[in-house]
């Protein structure tokens, strides 16, 4: 293990042995915990397998240490988390710091968990799984979701956003607002080129009923029938979701093509989770971290609202324009 840059390089070893404390849910520990409490537990890390929060994962993980400890080929691929995807991206899109610092893309040495920081500020009692869908889609417009896990401090939690990510808060702001522009049917462009069209539109179910006497029956003759019809949705509050999941394709698939063309290695995804070897995963970390960096230099929320509101001169004022100076320290982006 040894830090470039600010950048922790592990050997494939090393990142074989992440991959079982992450299985065993210690993703939210610095890398040398993890490391530690791999090699404290060697001799029982196969008495622990129904512990793990993955327990398929770790077992693999296991099985591929115990070969390369064998001097045995082995094709297990390493996979690393982003944490808070989205908010990763909107903190970009704003430049913000404090919001960046929040979901480890500053170098403070520290592994930050968005989730858990909420629960601790607001001290609630509540799985963590739920805090976080409601975290989440609340910078997806969503108001029913905080509802449903905070009830009556759901006020104090919209005060925690503001006060702990007010960068992210802030783009989502800008994003609704540009609801009240769209029709049918808008376009979001993808920072590299290229759009996303999105419709506008919901399902809706149309029960028709019809019933009519029939003399040589004696009685009614009844018949129902249902037909779907798309409309254009008039609530539509999807732009922050679209927005947020537009820049996280757009990562992927950056990460993909470049290490693919630029590097020669193959990556692939399951959302915001990639893998790789382990060879190369200290690869794939510093090509992502540099994708990162440049989202945070470029203008693109000024692209974004301009195309959905067609206001040509709109300006977004970035909370810093050096945000990609902490993003290039980072090194718990991917966790």
């Amino acid at each position: 293990m040894q830090i470039i840059d600010g950048l922790t390089h592990f050997t494939d070893v090393e990142y074989l042995k992440l991959s079982i404390a992450n299985s065993m849910g210690l993703d939210k520990l610095l890398w040398k915990d993890r490391l530690e409490w791999v090699n404290d537990n060697q001799n029982i890390l196969y008495d622990k397998v129904s512990e793990a929060d993955e327990p398929y994962q770790y077992y693999k993980a296991l099985k591929a240490l115990d070969d390369v400890n064998n001097l045995n080929p082995t094709g297990f691929a390493v996979g690393m988390d982003s944490t808070a995807s989205g908010v990763q991206m909107f903190a970009c899109l704003s430049g913000c710091i404090q919001t960046a610092e929040a979901v480890n893309l500053t170098g403070d040495g520290l592994r930050h968990d968005l989730y858990s920081d909420v629960m601790n500020s607001l001290n609630i009692d509540a799985p963590r799984s739920d805090v976080k869908q409601a975290v989440m889609t609340f910078f997806y417009s969503s108001e029913a979701m905080p509802k449903a896990v905070f009830g009556s401090k759901v006020n104090k939690f919209y005060a925690a956003m503001e006060a702990k990510l007010p960068g992210a808060c802030d783009v989502m702001k800008h994003l609704k607002l540009c609801q009240k522009f769209i029709s049918e049917q808008y376009v979001i462009p993808k920072p590299t080129g290229g759009n996303c069209y999105i419709t506008s539109k919901v399902m809706v179910d149309h029960k028709i009923e019809c019933s009519l006497e029939n003399p040589k029956l004696g009685n009614d003759w009844h018949f129902t029938q249902r037909m779907s019809e798309v409309v254009w949705n008039p609530k539509d509050k999807s732009i922050p979701a679209n927005v947020a999941h537009t820049c996280d394709s757009w990562f992927a698939g950056e990460i993909v093509k470049i290490c693919k063309k630029t590097y020669s290695f193959d990556v692939y995804h399951v959302h915001d989770r990639f893998f790789c070897s382990p060879k190369y995963m200290n690869r794939l970390r510093w090509v992502a971290r540099n994708i990162l960096a440049n989202l945070a230099d470029s203008n693109h929320l000024d692209k974004v609202i301009k195309t959905i509101s067609n206001v040509p001169d709109f300006s977004y004022k970035k909370h810093s324009n050096n945000l990609s100076k902490y993003i290039l320290n980072s090194d718990y982006f991917l966790s």
